[in-house]
Parts: C-alpha cells; structure tokens; sequence
C-alpha cells in the first residue's frame, strides 16, 4: 500500500498494510497442486505449542469508552493446532516451512452502540481481493457514521463481511490492540483486545478473520518497532484468536501478504528461511490447518483472484514485470514489461473480476492504469493520479474510490472505465482518510480527528 505519513497522527501506523515487495533478482518458482488426500513426506511437523497472552490492560479502557453493557465469556484455552494433510515436496522442490505455534489470544467484548440500526442481515462475505455482487444491506446517500472509537486511536486495517465493518486500531501509548467490529443493520458492536500486538492486513471469511498481528516493541528511546512473523485466525463464533503459522526466519517482516478472493480461499506468504524464499500457504477449513501451496526463491507479496495469484518483480534489465500464475500451480506467465527503470516503474495495486490495475510512483503524474488479467493493452483510469488508499477493496463492479497524496480528507471515485469524470464522494476539513472498503451497495472508510468508522450508500 502506498502511504505518505503526512501527520504526526499516522507516524505509528507507517508501512502497516499490504505492499508489493520487489526483489532484486529471480531464483525461480517452484510450484505444485496440494493434494489434502496426501500423507505429509517433508519435513517433520513439531507440536504445535499453546500460549497464552496477557491480557491487555487497553481492552478495559475500550469498554469503558464504548460500552454501556458489557458481558465477557471466561478465557478458553484452544487446543492445540495440528498439522493438517498436505502434499510431499516433488522431487527437488522446496518443502514448505513447518506449522507454527498456536495460541489464544483473548476473549472478545460485546457492547451495544447508539440507536439508529438499519434492518436487513447479509451474511454474504467481501474479501476484497475480487469483489463481488453479494446482496447487501444499503446505507443512507448521507455518511452515517458506524462506530466512534477512543479519538486518538490508529487504524491499520479495514475489512467489510457481510454488513459489518472490521477494524484493526491501536491506541497511542499502547503496544496492545484491538479489533473493532460495527454492524451496519444493527447497529452491534464487537470488541477484541489482541494483548501487545496489532491486527494488519486482516482478510474476512464467514466466519473468521485471518490477519499478521503485529507485534509492537518499544526501544529505549521510546520508537514504536512492529514485527510482522505471524499469521492469525479469529474465529467470530468463540471469539478466540489462533496463530495458524510463523516465519522461521530472524526478520522483522516475515509474513508478506495475507489475502484472500471471492471463493471464500484465504492464503498468504511467509518467508521461509533468511535467504529470501518464502512459501504460499492456504488455510484448509476441512482440515483447519495451513498447507503449502507454492513455494519461491524470492520474498512474494501477490494479489489473488478466483484462480490466479499476481505478482511484480524486477528482470534482468531491471525493468518490472507483471506475472501470473494458476492458485493451484501451473505455467508462470508474464504480463507486463514496464520500460522505465526501478524506481519509476509502476506498482501493482488491485484486481478486480477483470483487470488489473497499477499506478506509477510520486511524480511521474501517469496516474492509475488498468490492463487485462491475461496481457495486452493498458487503459488510463484516473489520469495524473497520486493514490493513497487504492486497493482491491475499493474497486466494486463500476468505479474505483481512491484518495490523493495532496488531499487526504477526500475520497473520490471515478468510473473504472475511464471514461467518465472523477467525483468527490465524501471530504470533510481535517479528517485524513485511513482505509477504504467497498461492497455492492455501500462504501466503508475509516476517518481521523477524531477517529470513525463510517459508511454511506452508493
């Protein structure tokens, strides 16, 4: 994600979110179908180990903010995570890393929000790698705003399932975080305290959240370090938190990308040793356990439809390329060549159910482009843009929502076709846009000074 900190308000949460990580040089992919039936032939899987986090003293000062009742389940210690079945490495191929440790983190709070829900349920979900038209329950032409958090609070990721907003929030002078829950039909709102670690990069299923808790280190000086090696998986009926898988390697960005598509598929990239390779797993809701999916000879950050993963990476000339390849491994494909050199080459940003769109760096004034998933032309979108909050969340069947670099209180949209105008769809004074969300009736963001979740219809 492309996220210029211009206030002393987002100097904490810079660099949370998803971006596209560019290696230097290409070792080479090594891929193969998962087969669930098979025995596991890698390496040994070792136990998986239970830990239990404290408590963050933070989730008592949400409550107190937020709710007037209040009821909490007594802590559950989840048993342990066991590997699921997973496909042998081929011969000469990589084997994945092993399953990492499982632990609860801590029991959600309910409370109630203000009067003034709108009916109608949508149990649909919106991953937002690929949107779709789900049904869904419209909001008002005018922003309503959803949930109002402590004012000060940061925002490191939003997510829409069905008619309910997730969001991950951190509080200043806190290492611990929150996810923050807010229903638009009912007007409900959930609470979960994730003890000294922050939810990023969180990619909603029916029924469970999946994301990179950030762990959050303080130094001596008093600099707020992130630590992003885990992957985690909430499960929304016993509000119990897992981690599902972990970087082996000593790095403080071990996991990539989490992301999941329309199928209802989550997976996500974890580097597997300190040379750079990393492996894709996917989450095996039959078996309730990750398996590997490919492995690489690079660090990989992709986006991922209903079949394919997208990536970016330099070549030889060192000029980037767009690839593909099938989710169930397959022939690499090149889609791309930018003929500029790294750093003003373009980024890969979003896919939709179409296209996949990209934007150039901070100057070059090309602005979003768009080009078909399987090669050929690109299309100008949003001519002489500098996005902020561009991603595959924000793209629905006909618009993308962005904010610019040099006005982040504004969210526009334009047609994805690119042939209409731009529009603002909402600004306000002084209120820097954090995330974007949309679905097929409304749009979701999350707003600073003070800090909200807000929604309003198309």
């Amino acid at each position: 994600m492309n996220w210029i900190c211009s206030s002393k308000r987002w100097l904490a949460v810079c660099g949370i979110g998803l971006a596209t990580v560019v290696g230097c040089t290409r070792h080479g992919l090594q891929s193969r179908a998962t087969d669930a039936s098979a025995s596991p032939s890698g390496p040994e899987v070792q136990d998986a180990l239970v830990r239990d986090l404290p408590t963050d003293p933070q989730g008592e000062a949400w409550e107190a903010s937020n709710a007037r009742e209040v009821w909490r389940e007594d802590l559950q210690i989840e048993p342990r995570l066991e590997p699921g079945p997973e496909a042998g490495p081929e011969p000469e191929r990589e084997a994945g890393p092993e399953t990492g440790p499982d632990s609860s983190l801590e029991v959600g709070v309910e409370v109630g929000l203000e009067a003034g829900s709108e009916a109608g349920v949508d149990a649909s979900s919106e991953t937002g790698s690929e949107p779709g038209p789900p049904a869904c329950t419209p909001a008002s032409k005018d922003p309503r705003t959803l949930a109002k958090p402590s004012e000060e609070s940061f925002v490191s990721a939003l997510v829409v399932l069905g008619d309910t907003a997730f969001v991950g929030m951190q509080s200043p002078g806190s290492t611990g975080g929150v996810i923050v829950a807010a229903s638009l039909s009912t007007g409900a709102q959930a609470i979960f305290p994730l003890s000294a670690s922050i939810a990023t990069q969180i990619v909603a299923v029916p029924g469970a959240l999946f994301f990179s808790p950030g762990k959050v280190r303080v130094d001596d000086a008093g600099t707020y370090n992130y630590e992003y090696t885990e992957v985690a998986r909430l499960d929304l009926a016993s509000k119990k938190v897992s981690i599902v898988d972990s970087s082996p390697a000593a790095t403080t960005s071990g996991v990539g990308a989490v992301v999941g598509n329309a199928n209802g598929e989550v997976f996500w990239t974890i580097l597997a040793n300190e040379a750079g390779h990393s492996v894709i797993k996917r989450w095996n809701e039959a078996t309730h356990a990750p398996e590997t999916v490919m492995t690489w000879g690079q660090s990989l950050s992709p986006l991922v439809d209903r079949d394919h993963f997208y990536w970016s990476e330099l070549n030889s000339s060192h000029h980037v390329v767009f690839r593909s390849v099938p989710t169930v491994g397959g022939t690499i494909t090149q889609l791309y060549e930018s003929m500029t050199t790294f750093a003003d080459a373009p980024s890969l940003a979003a896919v939709d159910d179409q296209r996949l769109y990209y934007d150039f760096p901070t100057g070059s004034g090309t602005g979003i482009m768009a080009m078909p998933k399987d090669g050929g032309e690109s299309q100008t979108v949003v001519p002489k843009a500098k996005p902020l909050m561009f991603s595959s969340r924000s793209i629905d069947d006909s618009h993308v929502y962005w904010t610019e670099q040099s006005d982040q209180a504004t969210i526009r949209r334009i047609p994805k076709t690119g042939s209409g105008d731009s529009e603002i769809f909402w600004s306000a004074d002084s209120r820097w846009v954090a995330e974007i969300a949309v679905d097929a009736c409304n749009v979701y963001w999350t707003a600073y000074n003070p800090t909200e979740i807000l929604v309003r219809g198309k």
